[in-house]
């Protein structure tokens, strides 16, 4: 059995926070991580309420440490987060982090927001950079020889704003962003396969040879049915449909448009705490005439783990991001993506719940070739501790991909803010 040793990211607010504001798109509520602390923190021994008061000044300080993942393949590693304490229904916030992984993997970000109940606000910068990220070629056919590693570095600046408004029982938000991106590929780190150019030439990844900087142009549409209930009870559905438009500094070998639709339905299990989601994501991404779309800006498929853009983040299947997890991490890649997941959750004790999916999906150069035919399959079952309102810790265990049994592991929003 392989166990790789990257870790996901499992985000799972979803629905209006303060004043309204959807948390995909910022900072879940810091009330969580308290949660976690008193559901963890009170069996320890007799003490506990005292290690718990003790937790909470330590995670509540503006200044306190964060766990979490920068990126496929570079494990979890401790960092810093600062958030300034502001006053009650102070609409301004700032947050600021920085974290390193045992790979090498490192992010540093600063964001500030400003948040009413009629609009959203944000502006951002992000620096990361992932040493050693898998490149297996592009489409469906792939295989896992050659199997090849990269190093990718960016530096993101952007602005975002939204504006909700409900219509009935359905929130709705629009919004749109705009990013500068300055990325870099270079050869990969990992010692055990080949770096990328030793494997695949630049007309097998677009892009290999040279990365131009790009400006991102993005609209978006959320909707929320029903969007006054907390995450994990309410039942209903999201939508989200977007298109980004990324435009060439300097040249127009690399302009394209991606257009994504998605859509999470729950609906009631057989017992008043089970619950069944179904998630759907189309992604197509089209080059102008005479243009590429560069390899490390393509959609993945596999794994839990995936590199997107700031503020990109899916709506994804039930409490987890994961795609494929029969297959590794970005095992399959290419400008055209379908996914298909099914996973229906049930209590197991205490605070422990679990989860039994099924994972289809498919990747295409062209969206011509991208067929239902063509779709790979995964199952299997994931564990989770929960909070009140959010998963602490969760374990992925994936079969069915004809490439072995993958575990993966992830860690919620209690220990990444």
């Amino acid at each position: 059995m392989e166990v790789p040793e990257n870790i996901g990211v499992s985000v799972v607010f979803c629905g209006p926070g303060k004043n309204g504001w959807d948390s995909r798109l910022g900072a879940p509520p810091s009330s969580s991580r308290f949660a976690l602390i008193a559901a963890l923190a009170t069996p320890i021994a007799a003490d506990a309420q005292g290690i718990g008061k003790k937790m909470i000044a330590v995670f509540g300080a503006p200044a306190h440490p964060i766990v979490k993942s920068v990126g496929p393949g570079g494990g979890f590693g401790p960092g810093i987060a600062y958030k300034p304490k502001l006053r009650a229904n102070e609409p301004w916030s700032f947050r600021y982090e920085a974290l390193i992984t045992p790979k090498r993997y490192w992010s540093t970000e600063a964001i500030f927001q400003y948040t009413t109940e009629r609009v959203h606000a944000e502006a951002y910068a992000r620096a990361r950079e992932l040493t050693r990220l898998d490149f297996y070629g592009i489409g469906r056919d792939t295989s896992l020889d050659p199997h090849s590693s990269f190093r990718y570095s960016d530096r993101t600046i952007g602005a975002l704003m939204s504006v909700p408004f409900r219509v009935s029982r359905t929130g709705i938000r629009i919004g749109g962003r705009v990013e500068g991106l300055f990325p870099d590929v270079r050869p990969g780190k990992n010692t055990d396969v080949p770096s990328i150019e030793q494997a695949f030439t630049d007309a097998d990844a677009p892009g290999l040879a040279f990365q131009p900087n790009f400006a991102a142009y993005s609209g978006f549409v959320i909707l929320q049915f029903r969007d006054d209930l907390n995450q994990l009870a309410r039942l209903g559905g999201d939508m989200r449909a977007s298109y980004t438009s990324f435009q060439e500094q300097g040249g127009d070998v690399f302009d394209f448009g991606r257009s994504t639709l998605e859509a999470q339905q729950r609906v009631p299990g057989f017992r008043d705490s089970d619950r069944l989601t179904l998630h759907q994501l189309y992604s197509s991404a089209r080059a102008v005439s005479g243009s590429r779309v560069p390899f490390y800006l393509q959609q993945t498929l596999g794994g839990v783990g995936e590199v997107r853009s700031f503020n990109d983040q899916i709506l994804g299947s039930d409490a987890t991001k994961a795609t494929l997890r029969g297959f590794r991490d970005l095992r399959f890649r290419g400008p055209h993506l379908l996914l298909l997941q099914a996973e229906y959750r049930l209590k197991i004790a205490g605070p422990v719940d679990a989860t039994l999916f099924v994972d289809a999906g498919t990747v295409s150069a062209r969206r011509a070739d991208r067929k239902l035919s063509d779709l790979a399959h995964s199952y299997g079952f994931s564990l989770s501790v929960m909070t009140i309102d959010a998963t602490a810790v969760r374990m992925d265990v994936g079969f069915g991909g004809k490439e072995g049994t993958h575990v993966f592991f992830s860690v919620g929003p209690i220990f990444q803010q």
